[in-house]
């Protein structure tokens, strides 16, 4: 007779929680590390600026030009907060995903253990009913012996 859980729709509902938390997991990682690139670029970006307006207030600059200087400050900054922003908001997103991580293996190692038990049974009373037919059979053949 063949070993069958009957909790195995559960348990494979269990490996799927766990799998789609994975999943979940490397998505909020990925967002993080884009986020966390993004923020770098613009960090970058905005030095080079810096250093592209200083050489050109060396060489000297128009009035008008000298006013397009604090608004693209302003947008760097801005875009640099929204940035750290949307890094925290995606830092809290990995730690949220990796706390569902933790609950759904923990729920399919519970399952897992049960199964491993309910096999363990199985097994030990397979063993028990073969244990049981041998002895029938020496017994069927000792009486048998003694017959004759």
């Amino acid at each position: 007779m063949a070993f069958r859980f009957k909790y195995q729709n559960i348990l494979k509902y269990r490996q799927d929680q766990e799998s789609n938390a994975k999943n979940n997991l490397a998505l909020a990682m990925q967002d993080l590390e884009k986020a966390k690139a993004s923020l770098s670029l613009l960090q970058q970006q905005k030095l080079d600026y810096l250093q592209r307006r200083q050489s050109e207030l060396q060489s000297g600059v128009t009035a008008a030009v000298f006013r397009n200087y604090q608004p693209s400050l302003e947008y760097f900054q801005t875009a640099i907060e929204d940035t750290k922003i949307e890094i925290s908001e995606a830092e809290k997103a990995v730690v949220k995903a990796r706390e569902l991580l933790q609950a759904a293996t923990q729920e399919k190692k519970k399952l897992e253990k049960v199964k491993e038990k309910a096999l363990a049974d199985f097994r030990e009373e397979e063993l028990r009913n073969e244990n049981i037919f041998v002895d029938s059979l020496v017994t069927y053949k000792s009486a048998r012996k003694a017959e004759e």
